[in-house]
């Protein structure tokens, strides 16, 4: 496999024997279909996480975004059937802001994208990002309760316009009306707006993103 561009972290959603969920076929699906390499990687506990973040933030240049995939509540994460990591603290930890020389930027900042419920306002996102160092160019989650299948549509979405673009869209007697090609690839806020712009329930879900 290529170096890929896109590594998806996921905790199990489920601890019944009967319930197999998970986002990867979603992502293997979109990975074909775009030509965008992925690397998939579970985790279970705070350590797990903490070592794949660690790993991303390290890594220069590609993979660029890191998705998180997992049960949220509050500004935790479900590790094995508790709401055990503090998700703001994993960042943090995997970015460190330390005092003295500003560390060197790498050629692509790197983005966080995390597809969990959550308590994560616009304001929040900006705190992470203050408490970081510059590597991190991006960080993007929800404020409140998701549903599992339209949010995930709506991350995908989101990669979509930030790898690829976003179809041309023009304004016709109020309506917007696509025509062929795309943008090619877009800056995550404006990815983010046009994905908001095309599947408004991403807002009203609570997607909400911070850049640099």
């Amino acid at each position: 496999m290529a170096t890929p561009k896109l590594v998806v972290l996921e905790n199990i959603w489920d601890v019944e024997w009967e319930e197999d969920r998970s986002v990867r076929p979603l992502f293997e699906g979109w990975s074909r279909s775009m030509g965008i390499d992925v690397a998939y990687k579970p985790f279970g506990n705070s350590e797990q996480l903490h070592a794949w973040l660690e790993m991303f933030a390290a890594t220069k240049g590609s993979p660029s975004v890191c998705y998180i995939a997992g049960h949220g509540v509050g500004k935790r994460l479900a590790g094995f059937a508790k709401n055990d990591i503090n998700l703001g603290a994993q960042i943090q930890n995997a970015f460190p802001r330390r005092r003295g020389r500003i560390p060197k930027i790498g050629a692509v900042q790197k983005g966080v994208l995390v597809g969990a419920c959550g308590s994560w306002s616009e304001s929040e996102l900006e705190r992470v990002l203050a408490v970081t160092n510059m590597n991190l160019g991006w960080f993007a989650a929800y404020h409140g309760d998701t549903w599992w299948f339209e949010s995930t549509m709506a991350d995908l979405l989101l990669l979509t316009y930030l790898f690829e673009g976003s179809p041309k869209a023009r304004a016709v007697g109020g309506v917007a009306e696509y025509s062929g090609g795309g943008t090619g690839p877009m800056s995550p806020m404006s990815a983010a707006s046009a994905m908001i712009r095309d599947f408004p329930l991403a807002k009203a879900m609570g997607f909400n993103i911070a850049v640099r």
